[in-house]
């Protein structure tokens, strides 16, 4: 309509953008167009869904994957209402992608994260290997939930500000969605252990109760706030966290930074694909089905092989 129609473009403007549920497949996908897009655009945006998968770039002497936190903050000026993340496998990963979110990430005012699995929150401790730093060593070491991320948000934001941290958790056992309903979730809840050793043991092992037949495949959302009057705009100049694509590829645009890393690792690859390619030959385009812009789907196959 804004197309064809020169009175309905002067009226709406760009006021849609604010109206609009952006639905990325992944973080390539959605650094790709954002960054492509005018100056001003992302300031206007308020509700973005993406894939949680880890973005993977290729350096000449090793493969990194970026988590959803550092790539993020590629994208100066965001400011989203709702950020919605699906979880992707394997848990010890989503779990690590959710905690990067809550504690550094910024641009977003709420916090969806939604995992279709309940080992997000009851996988034993994953040590890393040939690591003597203890933090890194024990990366993959889940805390009681949400008390552990309520707690990093406030330290973040200030306990003042209330920011708040809720889990949902499906009742429903491998049916995709039923955690957006509130009919077929509940509240859920860790409880600390109040014994110290008790609690410095806490997430060594399996939590059972999450991982049992019947249980491990019900859906878990997370709902992160931050807290009142906290300014959560992505900056262009905010500090580095941990993993950081722009310390890694200083001054460089996501275009730069893609050429370099991605489509030039695959160039010689990609050439005898090329030769055989056919225009004519694309095959059917996908559509999404949904009744609901809030509907999701959960890819076929989702899989990393290291992280």
């Amino acid at each position: 309509m804004l197309q064809t129609c020169r009175r309905a473009k002067e009226e709406i403007g760009d006021t849609w953008i604010g109206q609009v549920f952006f639905s990325f497949e992944d973080p390539k996908t959605m650094l790709d167009i954002l960054t492509a897009s005018l100056p001003g655009t992302l300031s206007k945006m308020r509700h973005l869904r993406v894939l949680g998968d880890p973005l993977r770039l290729s350096y000449e002497d090793d493969d990194v994957y970026y988590r959803l936190a550092s790539t993020l903050r590629l994208l100066p000026g965001l400011r989203l209402d709702t950020l919605t993340v699906l979880g992707a496998p394997p848990n010890q990963v989503s779990h690590d992608t959710l905690n990067g979110l809550i504690s550094e990430s910024c641009g977003w005012k709420e916090l969806r994260y939604i995992s279709d699995s309940s080992e997000v929150l009851g996988f034993p401790r994953l040590e890393a290997l040939h690591s003597d730093d203890e933090v890194k060593k024990h990366r993959y070491w889940r805390k009681p939930q949400p008390a552990h991320w309520q707690s990093v948000l406030e330290d973040r934001d200030g306990a003042c500000s209330r920011p708040s941290v809720a889990i949902y958790r499906s009742t429903v056992s491998g049916c995709h969605g039923s955690v957006m309903n509130v009919n077929t979730r509940e509240r859920f809840e860790q409880r600390t252990p109040e014994h110290p050793e008790t609690r410095e043991a806490f997430g060594i092992t399996e939590d059972a109760g999450l991982v049992a037949d019947g249980e491990r495949d019900k859906e878990i959302m997370f709902i992160i706030k931050r807290g009142t009057g906290v300014n959560y705009e992505q900056k262009n100049d905010s500090r580095f966290i941990e993993s950081d694509i722009r310390r890694d590829m200083p001054g460089k645009s996501w275009k730069e930074i893609r050429y370099e890393c991605i489509d030039s690792i695959f160039a010689d690859n990609d050439d005898s694909l090329l030769l055989s390619y056919d225009e004519d030959d694309e095959g059917t385009a996908e559509i999404d089905a949904y009744d609901d812009v809030v509907e999701y789907m959960w890819p076929p196959s989702r899989f990393l092989t290291e992280c």
